[in-house]
């Protein structure tokens, strides 16, 4: 995983750059409005719901320039030289994530990302963890509710493969700290 982490590290500001410019073009085009008007009266969870699944597809696309496979099931997007990954995204400033609730693979490809008040991407945060090393888990669902969220403890830094951005360790969860 750490030759993971290098790869992505040396990616992940092109990766961001294209990102950024493949929102603009397509928001335009589908919502008959620039991004940055779509944004202005949205809560952070409406945002990341409409984003999520064009960056997992843009991510999809490429980082198979890394030798990652599309493997899409149950708890899993992606195969790394056999790893399966779970990939998360979130916009959230917050150390947290939302998933399905259904159970996921062990390795996971935690991201964050923050735009300003332009809609351009002023920061992100990507790391790798090992969940079954942690101390950290996806919450249990209900019978009302089947998400689940994920915060990582503090306990758990030092299992944590850092790609972008970093954490502050507080006394009990970890602060994200984007870059």
């Amino acid at each position: 995983m750490k030759k993971l982490s290098l790869q992505l590290s040396k990616i992940w500001p092109e990766l961001m750059k294209g990102f950024e410019a493949s929102i603009h073009k397509k928001w335009l085009h589908y919502w008959e409005q620039t991004f940055e008007e779509w944004v202005k009266d949205k809560k952070t969870e409406e945002i990341t719901k409409q984003l999520s699944p064009l960056f997992n597809l843009y991510l999809k696309k490429n980082l198979k320039k890394i030798g990652f496979q599309v493997k899409e099931g149950v708890g899993q997007d992606y195969v790394w030289e056999g790893i399966p990954i779970e990939g998360k995204l979130t916009l959230s400033k917050k150390n947290g994530w939302t998933g399905n609730g259904f159970p996921k693979t062990n390795w996971h490809l935690l991201v964050k990302i923050q735009f300003d008040e332009n809609g351009q991407i002023s920061g992100s945060l990507v790391c790798l963890v090992p969940l079954n090393e942690c101390k950290s888990s996806w919450s249990k669902t209900s019978d009302t509710n089947n998400f689940s969220s994920l915060k990582l403890f503090s306990e758990d830094y030092e299992k944590i493969i850092m790609v972008v951005g970093n954490f502050k360790k507080n006394p009990t969860y970890l602060d994200p700290i984007l870059v």
